[in-house]
């Protein structure tokens, strides 16, 4: 069963959802572009390596944010986008809301 959409709708508009998911189209088309050895470069460096990050955890702590812009495939990147469409705006407003 896929998730269409939830019961919850949000009050205002969930422009830092919308950014996220601009945010990570924008890199995959970016993955997809590059020739296979740049794409292996661009995992290395921006992914998370466990491995990496218990030996270095200061200079690997970047890698926590920057692999969440790392898709492995179209089937990947749409269907964590369609999750974060339909449940990201919930917590988008619940931000919004408890500013102000």
């Amino acid at each position: 069963m896929f998730p269409i959409r939830d019961t919850i709708r949000s009050r205002n508009k969930p422009i830092v959802n919308w950014c996220i998911i601009a945010t990570n189209a924008f890199v995959f088309m970016f993955e997809a572009s590059l020739p296979p050895d740049g794409l292996n470069r661009l995992i290395h460096l921006f992914g998370l390596t466990p491995t990496f990050f218990v030996r270095n955890p200061i200079f690997e702590s970047l890698t926590i944010f920057t692999s969440m812009f790392l898709h492995g495939g179209w089937f990947h990147l749409i269907s964590n986008m369609w999750m974060l469409w339909i449940f990201g705006d919930n917590i988008d407003t619940t931000f919004s809301l408890s500013r102000s």
